[in-house]
């Protein structure tokens, strides 16, 4: 959950989700009908709440995401490494999410936790189903405080499309991670992981508009680049799936913008792994005057896809 004003950093996990959850509320509600058991249509207005609450010390604590489904309110964290404080920190923020929609009823304030869930990106065997705390109040009254864990790399391709968990698919990725130096080695085994990416963009494109596949694209290329990093076979096979798609939906509207895109993309995940201006330009052996303006337009939008950043660049 790597997003508190406390925490030392926030990672890319925390980027993709928070995007997902910017740009992608609607694939919430089925994360939310898997983990609460509801069954909220696919079409169910979600209604983004704030992020940043202020503690009663006012100190400013950000979740990452809040949103609201008819009266119920719903807040989920990502985490992407095993933490044994989080449930402390999950109810820190559950309580300050309360404390947003306190109400007086009857002379006396009521407030209502919203209910809450951790996507853990990865686990062991010895990750529990659900975190809980004993809350012992004042008069000796013990109350259970529990949380459940989606445990992401616990779902297959073909679960994540048949139960529509498609806010999952960025995060696929890491069912790979522990395997993938060897897979890195082994030509059968890097096939087999293309036709897995292969089926996913297929099934991408036959479930959303245009404009959500280009998004959820390049949101899937910036986890594998990040978690593939070192493997620059499996790195490069999965991104020539993903990038040709979006780049191939680009190119049928000019050849001109089919190269601005890739270029964008090219210098976004060279910026993402810290290279300067200067450096981008010697590694993609362009004039750094070709590169400026793309450069600042991906400083000023981090969230935008290429095909946003584009778009702006045309204003």
């Amino acid at each position: 959950m790597e997003n508190c004003n406390k925490k030392i950093h926030h990672t890319i996990f925390d980027d993709v989700f928070r995007t997902m959850v910017e740009k992608l509320p609607h694939l919430l509600i089925q994360v939310i009908n898997e983990v609460f058991c509801k069954d909220y249509e696919e079409d169910t207005p979600i209604i983004s709440l704030m992020n940043e609450h202020m503690e009663l010390n006012g100190e400013k604590v950000i979740t990452d995401a809040c949103v609201r489904i008819g009266r119920a309110t719903y807040h989920i964290e990502c985490q992407s490494t095993l933490d044994g404080t989080i449930v402390l920190r999950m109810f820190e923020y559950d309580f300050v999410i309360a404390l947003d929609d306190i109400q007086e009823v009857n002379g006396r304030y009521k407030v209502t936790f919203p209910k809450s869930a951790v996507l853990y990106l990865r686990h062991s065997g010895n990750t529990p189903d659900t975190l809980t705390m004993e809350v012992e109040l004042a008069e000796g009254n013990v109350v259970m405080y529990s949380v459940p864990l989606i445990k992401v790399q616990d779902y297959t391709k073909d679960e994540i499309f048949q139960k529509k968990l498609l806010f999952y698919l960025p995060y696929y990725i890491l069912r790979y991670e522990n395997t993938l130096p060897a897979i890195e080695k082994e030509k059968t085994e890097r096939l087999k992981l293309q036709q897995e990416y292969e089926s996913i963009i297929k099934n991408i494109y036959d479930t959303f508009t245009e404009q959500e596949a280009v998004i959820l694209c390049e949101l899937i290329i910036r986890i594998v680049d990040y978690v593939a990093e070192k493997e620059k076979k499996v790195r490069k096979e999965v991104d020539r799936i993903m990038h040709g798609q979006v780049l191939e939906l680009a190119g049928e509207r000019g050849e001109r913008k089919g190269r601005e895109m890739l270029m964008i993309s090219l210098i976004r995940k060279k910026k993402d792994k810290g290279y300067s201006i200067e450096e981008i330009a010697d590694a993609l052996e362009v004039e750094e005057t070709k590169i400026e303006e793309m450069y600042t337009f991906l400083e000023k939008y981090p969230k935008d896809t290429v095909q946003e950043i584009w778009d702006k660049m045309q204003e």
